[in-house]
């Protein structure tokens, strides 16, 4: 539960704020009931360095005041004992591990505990009227005490299944419940033994009883249910899964996680999985997430390190993911991770291929920048410890894990402290989707400013020293394919010797001969440049306007034909005259502005061309001067 709903709730329900225990200390409140200064719950920030979890911060802890109930909440999933008060009457929980409803009741109990105070009733008494006490005539006649109610052993059966032909393991089981443990620990110790006592019964009752209740137990079977259940069992045992009620299911399940009724954890997995593949996934489909949750835990508490890959493969293949993204191999590895969890689909005008190695290049400068960031934390994951409770909702006696630590991966771990369990894991940060999202962007927008190519974006308000630190790396990598092109000039000098022998030789002669061959090439050279650039300059001008000034690489021709159909101005006579055919024209522009735009600018309408209108905004940015 979030602090600021429990807050809320109190305010709204009881009119009762949490108060500031101690003038310097904004760490601890309190809260009191009405017209007292006896406070009966404390909210408080512990740091996690102090509950065993090593990561920087704190947790929210709320102690109540809850008498001898106390005792009965503290083993429950989420509660503890209490962190502020040292007492039997206190009971501490973790308030995000609680859910709303479990927290709500709880206040109201010891909210109500606390304005009624602790005043415990000795005895019953019965108020008689005055007109309705016996007159003098009437005496007292001593009436035989009927007997109470003993156990369902005693119920009445029919037929043949009276009491006296109850199974004698079955009888023994129903009186070997012991009523003199507490409640918080009774049903699950309770369970236990009377579950090793008919952990090899096997029974053959022809009738079924159903038999539906939460968190089951034998305790809560007639007879005929416990004899409906153990017959079930036996045929499970034997491979034979018949259809049954699901608390009988649950019953079973209850069994395995105890270890009642099989020697080793290997034997206990098995089971939990033949009755996964054989019975949940064919009858009962809707109890498989707890059930794969159960088996999970079930691998790691009892230790069973050869079943992890299987049972625990989607906990390897996240981690997976994230190794690769921490330590990525090359760009396509990097490019296809990146695309699982980023939204971003900005269209580059470079190459693919470029642009991938240019991201592949910027990300490991980002990761290995640690001077004024940490890329990894802050962008991508963070390690999150926290404690953790084997087979919530499940019933389970008392039992220590076996294991000091079970490792997962190299990121993922679960590990003992101080009696708990703690488990340790990289999670993505908060918002990570939407700040790689902006990290990309930022190396589409500055790529294309490096290369000059494509529109201009806006930038976002992604940290600055990102910033700079990925302008930077696209510039390396620009100048390094720079490098890269240059022509590379080898010299043998094994041949070097000869090479200067034989131009002694024959200098010259290949002087002579070199001198008139370069005037000659040279003369051809510049006429041919000289007739190029007339033929391009009068067969390029169209209205006073030529190649060399347009833009996205357009020719007269093709710039013209788009400047009309924008403007709609008159373009056929033109077209005539030079025979220049409309279809070829507009194929060539949408292929030169489709980097720009992304799609065909103009397309036809019978005949005529026409520019589509959902592109008239990105044809006016393209050529805003114009």
């Amino acid at each position: 539960m979030l602090t600021n709903d429990l807050i809320k709730y109190l305010r709204q329900k009881y009119g009762l704020t949490f108060k500031q225990m101690l003038a310097n200390n904004r760490n601890i409140f309190v809260l009191m009931p009405p017209n007292s200064d006896d406070f009966f719950a404390i909210l408080s920030r512990v740091p996690n360095q102090q509950i065993g979890i090593s990561e920087d911060g704190h947790a929210v802890t709320l102690d109540l005041k809850c008498g001898d109930f106390s005792q009965t909440l503290v083993d429950l999933p989420g509660f503890t004992k209490s962190f502020r008060i040292k007492s039997n009457n206190w009971v501490g929980m973790w308030l995000n591990q609680v859910n709303d409803e479990e927290v709500k009741k709880t206040v109201d109990y010891a909210y109500k505990l606390a304005l009624n105070g602790e005043v415990k009733t000795t005895g019953q008494y019965l108020l008689i009227p005055e007109e309705e006490k016996s007159s003098a005539s009437e005496t007292y006649h001593a009436e035989r005490i009927p007997p109470r109610k003993t156990h369902k052993t005693s119920e009445p059966i029919k037929g043949k299944n009276s009491i006296n032909n109850i199974p004698p393991e079955i009888e023994k089981m129903l009186q070997s419940y012991d009523y003199t443990i507490l409640p918080a620990l009774g049903r699950q110790k309770n369970f236990y033994y009377q579950g090793q006592l008919m952990a090899g019964y096997e029974d053959n009752y022809e009738q079924n009883y159903v038999f539906n209740r939460f968190y089951p137990t034998y305790h809560d079977m007639t007879v005929h249910q416990l004899r409906t259940y153990f017959t079930w069992r036996t045929k499970v045992r034997k491979g034979v899964y018949d259809a049954t009620s699901r608390s009988y299911v649950f019953i079973y399940i209850y069994e395995l996680l105890n270890q009642i009724g099989i020697k080793q954890p290997e034997e206990g997995y098995k089971l939990l999985t033949d009755l996964y593949n054989n019975y949940v996934l064919q009858f009962d489909p809707e109890i498989a997430s707890y059930l794969k949750r159960w088996i999970k835990d079930y691998v790691v508490f009892y230790n069973l390190t050869d079943y992890k890959s299987k049972v625990l493969s989607t906990e390897i293949e996240e981690d997976k993911l994230t190794k690769e993204l921490l330590t990525p191999k090359d760009s396509t590895e990097l490019i296809a991770n990146l695309e699982k969890i980023s939204t971003y689909h900005g269209k580059s005008p470079l190459d693919k291929d470029k642009y991938q190695d240019l991201i592949f290049f910027v990300w490991n400068k980002l990761l290995s920048h640690k001077e004024y960031f940490d890329f990894a934390r802050e962008v991508l994951f963070v390690t999150t410890t926290r404690e953790y409770y084997f087979f919530s909702r499940a019933l389970l006696y008392k039992r220590k894990p076996k294991f000091e630590v079970f490792s997962i991966t190299e990121n993922r771990k679960f590990y003992q402290k101080d009696g708990r369990t703690y488990y340790q894991y990289l999670s993505p940060v908060t918002r990570q989707k939407t700040k790689l999202n902006a990290v990309l962007h930022e190396i589409d927008r500055l790529s294309r400013l490096e290369y000059q190519r494509g529109r201009k974006l806006k930038a976002n308000t992604l940290n600055q020293a990102m910033v700079l630190v990925i302008e930077q790396a696209v510039k390396d990598f620009h100048q390094a394919e720079i490098e890269a092109q240059r022509p590379k000039i080898r010299i043998n000098f094994e041949h070097l010797n000869k090479i200067r022998s034989d131009a002694s030789e024959t200098r010259e002669s290949l002087l002579t001969q070199e001198e008139k061959e370069l005037e000659r090439q040279a003369k051809n050279e510049l006429e041919t440049e000289e007739k190029q650039e007339k033929v391009s300059e009068k067969e390029q001008t169209v209205e006073g306007i030529t190649s060399k000034a347009l833009p996205y690489g357009l020719t007269a021709d093709e710039y013209f034909f788009l400047m009309s159909l924008w403007h709609q101005t008159s373009w056929k006579e033109n077209l005539q005259q030079k025979h220049l055919m409309p279809s070829i024209l507009a194929d060539a522009i949408n292929e030169k502005l489709f980097d720009e735009i992304g799609d065909s600018i103009i397309e036809f309408d019978g005949e005529e061309p026409q520019i589509i209108s959902d592109y008239l905004p990105d044809l006016a940015d393209l050529f805003s001067e114009e």
